[in-house]
């Protein structure tokens, strides 16, 4: 209730304010080309510091000030120039229309030559601008991220930020579910990308970084198709075909995508994992081999209507399944106290799942300052597994035959509401969320030839977390102060065949701070500050034991703490195209998945969550962009040093061995049509939690070509080049020494191709606010 009543004084108060405004309105219209997409600032005359702003897609705009002698009006718009207006604020005002004159230069670039992506930094963001670029014409978004420094995105497009993992994607202020929703976007849908490695209390507690994607607009009405599909030719073909429709009539704009996928993949590994007593030790060695095939379709239907001064009302629906087939066959070798075993191990799993999502979105400009956005979700979960395993002594005919079961269903509700306003010119951001997630799962072993069952576990999980935060900031001069908290209740109950296991609750105050400098040469110095915490994921707190083998085994944990995180980040921008930045980490009961004895028959190994009391990381890294007439380079370079003292052998391991990475993507213009693409991605021996991984690196190339007026674009890529993409790995903790060898081959031929009926452009992104429960799934 104080959290509410928090909300409503904020919004009651800048409601007082607003009656003491006055309307600044007018029109603004491009020579010689529209201006889709433009910004109004009205400043102080006096050190032209920011009174009030905004973006607008319409010709029309409107804000509010509080009256004033004088102000100067600014608008800018990419491939223009600006214009700047001293304008009387003592009353209602109309400023008539403004013209934006093409600015040559930029238009040359843009259209001649493809101007050239750079990146600037806005108070310890780092901002990569797309629009108008070589960048613009990646592909898939996917494609565009793969290219950006300090980004990294796997062939299976997973998206991760150097040293801080999977982050929180956002697209125009609206969290992204999943890579599906994703897999919407082009490269030329997006206007700029920014990079957030330390978000404020605004976000939810358990966001270490945050992607911010910002999207082209368009306001006309319009009917447009695009196809799209990717290949990927391997060991194994994959194939994804798309199609996306968008049209608008007055103020209602609809959106449908469909998309269809079919990957098939295959690799192997070879393993080890040693468990120590103090008279002997049980060692066992593995050759495996395994062959997936996945395929699903996707789709989407959302549509909204404009309401007026900007506001908006929303309704969304989207649909995925899946089916999978998995088979994996492993030889191996146990060497016991005075014998030595081969087995063999066969597998052959099939899954299905589905993924419902229906979401509301109303969002109200109360005026050009202030704006109060609620939405509400419901989303319905569900896999259903059956894993069939044969196993045996290799030098005797019969073999232990099992049948493994495993369904679940999640259901995810989720709330919020959030106000963005100023309030006697300071910026405030207030919101509150609430979701509950409630899984239940049943898991069962049973022998296949009698039927008998082995056992049968039912589990059941609700978490339910309460949260509130207010973030407030101020400019003055070139200096921008920041400062907010966020408060998080989170209540779990976890049950086993009906028994409750765990009922915990646990509240925390997360706060967040930054200060930032801005030269006008463009270098910038900022300092930010931010508290967070990484829940266990349901899988890590669920106590059904899932059996790999007779002698293996992987449980949950429902006494897991989540971990607590400390950040400082220290970045400083130069207007040479480098930005250099620090970072020192701190981390309380980290969550990190092992192998340890099973506490009845030491001989067996449970693989499980545990909990690390401390570890700490310090961090180095540059991000730097080089813009020649046809050459394009972007590069990020990091060196991380950890300090994390692990239990091992009634001793501490200690882990402090440096990482250093590279990572750098270049485009070469051959001509306006085609060009030739690479890249490298180069990482020392480095810790992850208190794995330890071996050095690696990827290099990849291609070409892409556009063709049809432009309409169809075509990329093709080798992955991988030199196969040397190879994630091995060793971990030590306890008694038990396990590590493992990676024998994929992923060099792969990937083929991309976009075709456009009109001009195609992005109107709806996905809007959820319960994807934080749903990515700890």
């Amino acid at each position: 209730m104080k959290r509410i009543a928090l909300i409503a004084t904020l919004i009651l108060m800048s409601l007082a304010s607003y009656c003491q405004k006055i309307t600044v309105k007018g029109s603004v219209k491009g020579q010689g080309a529209d201006a889709e997409f433009y910004n109004v600032a009205i400043l102080k005359p006096s050190d032209s510091s920011l009174v009030t702003g905004s973006a607008f897609s319409e010709a029309v705009f409107s804000l509010q000030v509080s009256p004033a002698k004088e102000y100067l009006l600014k608008v800018t718009s990419m491939g223009f120039l600006p214009v700047v207006k001293r304008i009387k604020a003592v009353g209602d005002l109309n400023v008539g229309e403004m013209v934006l004159v093409a600015d040559v230069k930029e238009l040359e670039a843009v259209t001649v030559k493809g101007k050239k992506a750079s990146f600037t930094q806005k108070n310890g963001k780092l901002v990569m601008n797309i629009q108008g670029t070589t960048l613009s014409d990646a592909g898939t978004v996917f494609d565009a991220l793969r290219r950006m420094p300090g980004i990294k995105v796997g062939t299976d497009d997973k998206v991760t930020i150097m040293g801080k993992g999977a982050p929180l994607i956002i697209v125009d202020g609206k969290e992204i579910r999943d890579n599906d929703e994703l897999n919407r976007l082009q490269s030329d849908d997006i206007v700029s990308v920014e990079i957030d490695r330390n978000p404020s209390a605004k976000y939810d507690a358990s966001v270490s970084s945050v992607l911010y994607i910002t999207t082209k607009k368009k306001k006309k009405d319009h009917l447009s198709l695009q196809l799209n599909g990717r290949s990927n030719i391997g060991e194994k073909y994959s194939y994804g075909p798309g199609l996306k429709l968008n049209f608008r009539k007055g103020k209602i704009s609809n959106y449908i995508t469909y998309g269809y996928g079919d990957w098939n993949f295959k690799g192997g590994t070879t393993s080890h994992l040693i468990n120590r007593f103090p008279e002997y030790s049980l060692e066992s060695r593995t050759k495996g081999t395994w062959d997936n095939h996945n395929d699903g379709h996707r789709v989407f239907f959302g549509s909204t209507y404009d309401l007026p001064k900007g506001g908006s009302l929303q309704a969304q629906y989207s649909f995925s399944d899946y089916s999978n087939e998995n088979t994996s066959h492993s030889t191996q070798t146990l060497a016991t106290r005075d014998s030595e075993i081969n087995r063999e191990t066969h597998s052959d799993k099939d899954s299905e799942g589905r993924l419902h999502t229906v979401a509301l979105i109303y969002e109200a400009k109360l005026d050009s300052l202030n704006t109060l956005t609620v939405s509400t979700d419901y989303s319905l979960k569900d896999n259903d597994a059956v894993s069939r395993i044969r196993e045996g002594n290799v030098d005797y005919a019969n073999k232990t035959q099992t049948r493994m079961l495993n369904d679940t269903e999640y259901s995810v509700v989720s709330g919020k509401v959030d106000y963005k306003g100023q309030v006697k010119g300071i910026g405030i951001e207030a919101g509150t969320k609430y979701f509950r997630t409630k899984n239940d799962g049943v898991t069962e072993s049973r022998n296949p030839e009698n039927g008998n069952v082995n056992f049968r576990n039912g589990n059941e999980t609700l978490d339910q977390i309460y949260a509130g935060y207010v973030l407030a900031d101020k400019s003055v001069g070139k200096w921008s102060f920041s400062a907010g908290v966020r408060y998080e209740r989170t209540d779990t109950e976890v049950k086993l065949n009906g028994n409750t296991s765990l009922d915990t609750a646990y509240v925390g105050w997360y706060p967040s701070a930054s200060v930032s400098y801005t030269w006008e040469n463009e270098m910038a110095l900022s300092l930010t500050y931010s508290r967070k915490i990484n829940r266990p994921n349901f899988w890590s707190l669920n106590p059904s034991i899932n059996y790999m083998d007779s002698l293996n085994y992987s449980q949950g944990d429902p006494t897991l703490s989540p971990t607590s995180i400390g950040t400082y980040n220290l970045m400083f921008s130069l207007p040479a195209g480098l930005s250099v930045f620090t970072e020192y980490k701190y981390l309380r009961n980290s969550i990190m998945h092992t192998a340890v004895n099973d506490p009845v028959n030491p001989e067996i190994v449970k693989h499980t969550p545990v909990n690390l009391y401390k570890t700490e990381y310090l961090s180095f890294g540059t991000n730097y962009n080089l813009s020649l007439d046809k050459f394009n380079l972007n590069a990020s370079t990091q060196l991380e040093i950890p300090f994390i003292e692990v239990p091992y052998m009634d001793g501490i391991r200690k882990l402090k061995d440096p990482t250093w990475s590279l990572d750098f993507d270049a485009d070469y213009s051959l001509s306006k049509r085609f060009q030739l693409l690479g890249g490298l991605y180069y990482r020392t021996r480095n810790v992850e939690d208190m794995t330890v991984f071996s050095e690696y690196w990827q290099a990849n190339a291609g070409v892409q070509g556009k063709f049809l007026d432009d309409k169809l674009l075509v990329t093709v890529r080798l992955n991988d080049v030199f196969n040397s993409g190879k994630n091995h790995w060793l971990d030590k903790y306890g008694t038990i020494e396990s590590g493992q060898r990676d024998k994929t081959n992923r060099r792969a031929l990937f083929i991309y191709f976009r075709y456009n009926l009109n001009e195609f452009k992005n109107m709806f992104k996905d809007k959820s606010g319960g994807n934080d429960a749903l990515r700890r799934l």
